[in-house]
């Protein structure tokens, strides 16, 4: 019952407030009139039962923002916090947002595909907010320039928090331990079971290399575990299934197949025992619903409805859809999961990551501006948010939404959908061939 008194007090506190304002403005001769149409024709009943509404709605909001309430933290503080959790865009500089920053201080994170585009956008916003984080993919060049840019924010961020005198959340560890680079080559055999095993030995490497100068243990510092994956890396390779060789479309699809699903299923069955652990441990320690360990799937609206030329690739996505729909809703009833472990589905439309504008938007290059193209950061900051938030799924840009809908209804709504597409995609040449195309073939 402690636990809601102080919500209590606080919604009795604002509703005291704004009810004086309330009044003093209804008693005001320029404002009275106003008051007077709003509340011609209501009973009393009416009335109370529209405060006491807005007045529980207000409870349920304060209750939400303070349950996780640092205790150190001013209720007004953790209020703002809350309420900042809504942001629609990413932080601006080097200042991290402070309801995310409260969930993923000290976190252990593990993306793949970091070398570049919403994968390095990730690695920079979760080690903005205080995580640690093990980034990986084929290209280590790419990886190295994650690092060099992740640690150059932390610094920023960590200067301009001392120059605020506000809480140092990143002196866990060092700057240079912060970020870990591994090679990761998806499609390997084995390849995901020693990425996550390298991931978790390497934070509490990470670890030990925080104790103090004196030897004395940083208590703060993170043991060897696993807390956040992210799972981001795929190849898109784009072609028409009717005019290419059939060897090379085989091959391309089981490649395709082995990086995109294949490498999603090993590293997250491999990852799964540490997230539990860790997500059991804070739970059981705090009883705090944003201390759930978070599996982060980034998946594409291209698994859900058909794009031209996507063959391999959408077909990986669908099989990644339907894989992690089906482990989502075992954890969500699986009682020796479900308190511990979240799991978020993003499907992702048009993004404008390099890998997009070398693909889909060299073939088709009317795509960006008709398909409604999001940022990466853009695209990342609400991936970060979602997750945090234990969201069942996301579809961003939100637009995207209304595509899926059509294409499900079938019929005329999904011919719809595909005129749509094509005239996206600059009609002509989208999903079938162009003329230059076709006197090729011939």
């Amino acid at each position: 019952m402690g636990r809601f008194v102080s919500p209590a007090l606080v919604t009795l506190g604002i509703a005291g407030v704004v009810s004086l304002g309330v009044y003093l403005a209804s008693e005001h001769p320029s404002t009275k009139h106003h008051f007077d149409q709003i509340t011609t024709g209501l009973s009393q009943r009416e009335i109370a039962g529209a405060i006491v509404a807005m007045l529980a709605g207000l409870h349920l909001i304060v209750v939400v923002a303070m349950a996780d309430r640092d205790p150190s933290e001013s209720l007004l503080s953790s209020l703002w916090s809350y309420f900042r959790s809504f942001d629609s865009t990413p932080p601006s500089g080097p200042s991290p947002n402070p309801y995310y920053e409260k969930i993923l201080k000290g976190k252990r994170v593990l993306i793949t595909g970091a070398s570049k585009g919403i994968g390095r956008d990730l690695a920079l916003l979760y080690v903005l907010h205080g995580a640690r984080v093990a980034i990986c993919a084929r290209s280590v060049q790419g990886l190295e320039e994650t690092r060099t840019a992740c640690i150059k924010l932390r610094r920023a961020a960590r200067a301009a928090r001392t120059a605020k005198k506000g809480v140092d959340i990143w002196s866990s560890v060092s700057d240079e331990d912060s970020v870990v680079v591994l090679r990761y080559e998806a499609g390997q055999a084995g390849a995901g079971e020693r990425l996550v095993q390298q991931a978790v030995e390497a934070f509490g490497r990470a670890g030990q290399h925080a104790n103090g100068a004196n030897g004395a243990q940083n208590h703060d510092a993170p043991t060897p575990g696993l807390d956040i994956l992210v799972l981001n890396h795929a190849i898109a390779p784009y072609y028409r299934g009717l005019s290419k060789p059939v060897d090379i479309q085989v091959k391309d699809t089981r490649e395709v197949t082995e990086v995109n699903y294949y490498g999603y299923v090993e590293v997250a069955a491999h990852a799964l025992p540490y997230l539990r652990a860790s997500g059991r441990e804070r739970v059981q320690g705090a009883h705090r619903q944003f201390d759930r360990s978070q599996i982060v799937v980034v998946s594409s609206m291209a698994g859900k409805t058909p794009q031209p030329c996507t063959y391999a690739y959408s077909a990986s996505k669908a099989a990644i859809n339907m894989h992690f729909s089906l482990m989502r809703l075992e954890i969500e009833n699986h009682p020796n999961y479900n308190p511990f472990l979240s799991l978020t589905l993003c499907f992702l439309g048009a993004i404008t990551t390099g890998s997009y504008l070398s693909n889909a938007a060299a073939r088709f290059p009317v795509l960006s501006g008709r398909a409604m193209a999001a940022s990466s950061s853009d695209t990342a900051w609400n991936i970060l948010k979602r997750g945090c938030l234990g969201d069942i799924e996301v579809t961003y840009p939100a637009g995207i939404t209304v595509g899926g809908w059509l294409w499900a209804f079938g019929g005329t709504p999904a011919r719809v959908f595909v005129w749509f597409v094509k005239w996206a995609h600059g009609g002509e040449g989208s999903f079938g061939p162009s003329k230059e195309e076709l006197v090729k073939e011939t």
